[in-house]
């Protein structure tokens, strides 16, 4: 037997189970009335652009609105120079005019349009305010917006300096790139929020979590990517927060990862749970509002109904290679295997964990699974316990934990060892978890694992979002250490050498994001490199054969003996070589007391 420094029984069939709840048919709301709506262009308020769309025209208000109706498109224009063309929606920015994603990198047309209208504000008092009302009738025939930022300026010194109708120079003034975009960012992303989600008073696990009044940037910088069977990107309240770019589909060999068939529709629910557009007066609001969400489609099947032919190949892009892999700061894995031993997937996990985000390692959320002991049949069988699955149970993985709307743990959600942190998914009453659908409607009931994972990953996007230069280990001690401890009374609850309690039903309590937020910003440290020790012990019971009494006592093998000094033990991970048994799940495993760390913990425990 080999010994890593939670025992891993690891699980690998080509039959892949989405982890949502129970549920019948669901009661949904149909795509809402299309009305006139109200957008802002926003570098901050330019006041007097003018705009026009099949239906409406004019200039932008005071405010920076205009009106539009639903897929619509826009154009925008100064005097005689067009700005460009795009979907209209709620809020437009001169990223959206020239199509960026990545603001960290943009184009130059980007930079080119705030410049030209910051430079071109008539009286710069202070106000916030745009205004280029003056210049609704200029002629621009010296700019070109898809030039240079360096030759950008000396157009906009030029234009400033040899046209007398722009007014007295002490007020108009060329502003370079950098401050353009500085001023630009800093706007958008400290807007007050406005607008409502109409569905907004019957997502109570967003009050519940405290997230009422946590919606990260405006600026899309939080890339969640959702590993499932596809989700409806053209959805009214998903398309906006789309990233078709590091989006993929295995079964159309397309970056649209909306599924062929229309039984399909696990992924749209947790896709709405992270990413649904927030204050944009349709539909509901995401755990982070604003985040970017791309898809990678391999459960179920095609349109002929066919399944996958080769998951790892499938997983290796998904999780470590695929197309923009180093942008994704975290993996939604909604779902779970078959118990097997094979471990390709966690060495993928372990290179997307080591090596993207330039080294600090994507973050990967997997539900813990919905086979929890039935204790309300007579013989109390285990129907599965969240250590037998080697993708919830690996030391890359966030395993996470479903609760009731009474901080409660639900009626099945695995147990284990590995289980990290717990969220929300079983409402009072009928109501569970309202989300996305597909084909523009809702959906009251989801529950599940699969959906309590998305709300950890959600928030782990908006902590990554503030807090950039966590590694993959920095936010699983975060989780640690400031979830809450809940269900106080609950006999699982174990104190550690470190002083936090854990939980085989709850992990280390329900996640926090404000405390998470507040930790990361506050001149919080990284962890320091993390060394790994290897070690082999060979069984006292060599024969292949053993017995086990009848009494519970159980086999004690060998111990082992490190050598090294140790303070602090981050995870243990026990490597069975030659362990063969037909029923694993009538196995326990127990790390016995270690002196120095003062530690017991059940591994796995099944009640027969």
């Amino acid at each position: 037997m080999k010994y890593v420094i939670v025992f891993l029984v690891y699980c690998y069939l080509l039959v892949f189970i989405g982890c949502g709840g129970g549920g019948g048919d669901s009661t949904k709301t149909t795509n809402y009335t299309s009305n006139p709506k109200t957008g802002i262009f926003l570098d901050s308020p330019v006041y007097g652009l003018a705009y026009k769309t099949a239906t409406q025209s004019g200039f932008t208000n005071e405010k920076g609105e205009f009106t539009y109706f639903e897929g619509e498109t826009i154009e925008f224009q100064i005097g005689d120079l067009t700005l460009g063309t795009v979907k209209a929606s709620n809020i437009i920015t001169p990223y959206t005019m020239a199509g960026d994603t990545d603001i960290e990198n943009p184009s130059s047309k980007a930079i080119n349009i705030a410049m030209l209208l910051q430079s071109l504000d008539s009286d710069r008092d202070g106000d916030e305010i745009l205004d280029i009302r003056s210049l609704q009738n200029h002629k621009f025939t010296q700019i070109d917006l898809t030039s240079s930022t360096e030759n950008m300026t000396t157009q906009i010194t030029n234009l400033l300096a040899n046209n007398f109708m722009l007014g007295d120079s002490n007020y108009r003034i060329s502003i370079t790139s950098k401050d353009a975009k500085d001023y630009m960012d800093t706007y958008i992303n400290n807007l007050e929020t406005t607008g409502d989600d109409p569905k907004i008073g019957e997502q109570w696990h967003l009050d519940t979590l405290g997230l009422d009044t946590i919606v990260g940037r405006r600026i899309n910088q939080t890339y969640i990517q959702i590993v499932d069977d596809g989700f409806d990107s053209a959805h009214e309240d998903l398309k906006e927060n789309y990233d078709e770019s590091r989006s993929w589909n295995v079964f159309t060999n397309t970056k649209d990862p909306t599924s062929s068939h229309s039984s399909l529709t696990h992924g749209t629910r947790v896709a709405g749970i992270i990413g649904a557009r927030g204050f944009n007066g349709i539909g509901l609001r995401g755990i982070a509002p604003y985040s970017k969400i791309s898809g990678y489609t391999f459960l179920g099947f095609d349109s002929e109904g066919r399944g996958l032919s080769n998951g790892i190949v499938a997983l290796e892009k998904a999780w470590l290679s695929g197309d923009g892999a180093n942008d994704i700061l975290v993996s939604n894995n909604s779902w779970g295997t078959s118990i097997d031993n094979d471990y390709d997937m966690e060495r993928i996990l372990e290179k997307g964990s080591k090596l993207l985000r330039d080294g600090k390692g994507r973050i990967y959320v997997f539900a813990a699974g919905n086979e929890r002991v039935a204790i309300d049949t007579p013989t109390k069988k285990l129907g599965g316990n969240s250590n037998l699955s080697h993708l919830a149970n690996n030391q890359y993985a966030i395993a996470v934990a479903a609760l009731r709307w009474d901080d409660i743990v639900t009626n099945y959600s695995s147990p284990g060892a590995n289980i990290l942190v717990s969220a929300y998914a079983d409402g009072y009453g009928y109501r569970n978890i309202v989300t996305t659908d597909k084909n523009n409607s809702y959906f009251d009931y989801f529950n599940g694992t699969s959906a309590a994972a998305p709300m950890v990953s959600g928030i782990i996007g908006l902590v990554l979002e503030a807090c950039p230069n966590l590694t993959y280990r920095d936010v699983k001690y975060l989780l640690s250490t400031t979830s809450n401890k809940i269900d106080i009374n609950n006999p699982t609850w174990v104190k550690n050498s470190a002083s936090l309690w854990h939980s085989t039903d709850y992990g280390y309590g329900v996640i926090d994001a404000s405390e998470m937020l507040s930790v990361c910003k506050n001149n919080y440290t990284n962890l320091t490199v993390v060394k790994e020790i290897n070690t082999t012990i060979l069984s006292t019971y060599p024969d292949i054969n053993i017995t086990f009494d009848s009494s519970g006592n159980g086999i004690d093998f060998n111990s082992i003996s490190l050598t090294t000094d140790m303070t602090k033990v981050e995870w243990v991970g026990v490597y069975f070589k030659y362990l063969h048994h037909a029923r694993a799940g009538d196995l326990q495993m127990t790390l016995k007391y270690l002196p120095k760390f003062n530690f017991k913990k059940i591994i796995l425990t099944i009640i027969l």
